[in-house]
């Protein structure tokens, strides 16, 4: 199964996070970046407004694991 990754860099005065994302928008990226700010490092909505996004690069990758034997 081959699935294509994105990664950006999502950040302001506050954070600066590298996210893989599934999606290629800026948009999923900047909620996703700031969900896992909120969630995991405590940061409150105020420091997660305005965030810049840049895009980095995207690529693909095969998956070594049959999901199928697992079940």
């Amino acid at each position: 199964m081959t699935n294509t990754s994105y990664q950006y860099h999502v950040y302001n005065e506050y954070m600066s996070f590298i996210v893989s994302v599934p999606v290629n928008t800026d948009e999923y990226a900047a909620c996703f970046a700031k969900r896992v700010a909120m969630d995991f490092y405590d940061y409150t909505e105020d420091q997660v407004k305005d965030v810049n996004v840049e895009f980095i690069v995207s690529y693909w990758m095969e998956s070594a694991i049959n999901l199928k034997a697992l079940n």
